[in-house]
């Protein structure tokens, strides 16, 4: 969990964040997709995402995939802003030069999700 990028407004922003590695895409595009979750003891999305309806006690999710996608650009651009700080050698982590494409894979990510939904 990072506290730095929680969210103080909908509680979904935070569940969107936390449930975009299930769609394969980490900062160097692995992520979960296609892990073996069960073997792993990780919950899949859908179970996630049900837990948190349930302590929330709201039924489904209507507009979920908006939160995956807001959160696929917003991460897109909090990425780039580490590579930055790499290229402009204030970066607090020594591999921040390594995600010079993870901005773009990460958007493009968010991408393909828009216009899986037409």
């Amino acid at each position: 969990l990072d506290w730095e990028l929680s969210t103080l407004g909908d509680g979904l922003a935070d569940l969107g964040y936390l449930c975009q590695d299930y769609h394969g895409e980490s900062y160097n595009d692995v992520g979960l997709a296609g892990a073996d979750l069960g073997a792993l003891g990780i919950p899949t999305e859908a179970e996630m995402v049900a837990e948190y309806c349930r302590h929330a006690g709201i039924g489904a999710i209507p507009n979920w995939p908006f939160y995956l996608i807001y959160n696929m650009f917003r991460s897109a651009a909090i990425i780039q802003g580490v590579y930055k700080r790499g290229l402009d050698g204030n970066a607090s982590s020594a591999s921040a030069l390594d995600y010079k494409e993870a901005a773009r894979l990460r958007s493009e990510r968010g991408w393909k999700m828009v216009e899986a939904l037409g």
